[in-house]
């Protein structure tokens, strides 16, 4: 994964966000509605994934397609995976 830049300066900006109410505030200005809802759901696709939880499930309980699910399960076959669940578990 490849990382520009303006990627870090966000991560960077980010990491310095102490408080989680802070941190809400943030992103619900970074992105709309919609975004937010789609962000919050590829995380809670990861986190059924890690649990083994099969695809069309997954997909039917979030209320996505199984694309968006197998897209998400593309993240999984990368070497960083392991950094992100850390976060997830």
């Amino acid at each position: 994964m490849s990382t520009s830049p303006d990627n870090k300066t966000l991560a960077a900006m980010l990491q310095s966000i102490s408080s989680l109410e802070d941190m809400e505030t943030v992103l619900l200005m970074l992105m709309t509605d919609k975004e937010m809802s789609a962000f919050v759901n590829r995380i809670k696709i990861l986190e059924l994934l890690n649990e083994k939880v099969p695809h069309r499930e997954i997909a039917s309980s979030l209320g996505v397609g199984v694309v968006t699910v197998t897209r998400g399960a593309r993240v999984f076959n990368e070497d960083d995976f392991a950094i992100l669940k850390k976060y997830i578990d």
